[in-house]
């Protein structure tokens, strides 16, 4: 599990997955505001105050030491937590580690006694929605529209029952 030390480096992996895999979806002068020094800090900050947060759990693999994927737990319920947060550096983009980190993220969600997980995800965003029905995650019928970096987008929502 990361600890707060982790933050900047969560927040750099964050950082280039988003500006890698948002790349055609937004404006590449809005992406490449994100990898500003000041706005990652503020991103790490963001996250150091999110490890206080006992309704969320943070899940990192690392490689070479380093991390390479991260994803978060939240939940509200006694059933369903959301995959609120899931980032992986692109140079470990089909290598696996996706596919591993989202099995350490089932095995945390079912050891914790939830029986679903929920995410959404860009409508547009078409190699994470593979990885999600790769790794067992279903379209559910629901959508949504959310303002990010000051453009209306479409989110999609995934569901994976757990046995």
């Amino acid at each position: 599990m990361p600890t707060v030390d982790d933050a900047r480096q969560l927040a750099e992996v964050l950082v280039e997955s988003v500006i890698a895999g948002y790349a055609g979806l937004f404006d590449d002068a809005s992406l490449h505001q994100l990898a500003m020094p000041h706005a990652v800090r503020e991103r790490a900050l963001g996250l150091k105050e999110r490890f206080v947060d006992e309704s969320e759990t943070f899940i990192a693999a690392k490689v070479g030491g380093r991390v390479a994927g991260w994803a978060a737990l939240r939940s509200d319920s006694t059933a369903t937590v959301e995959l609120d947060s899931f980032y992986i550096r692109p140079m470990h983009w089909g290598t696996g580690v996706a596919d591993a980190l989202l099995q350490r993220v089932t095995q945390i969600a079912t050891g914790n006694g939830f029986t679903t997980i929920e995410l959404w995800t860009l409508a547009d965003n078409a190699r994470a929605r593979r990885v999600y029905e790769r790794n067992g995650y279903s379209l559910n019928a629901e959508t949504r529209t959310l303002s990010y970096l000051g453009e209306e987008v479409q989110q999609v929502r995934y569901i994976k029952p757990l046995d």
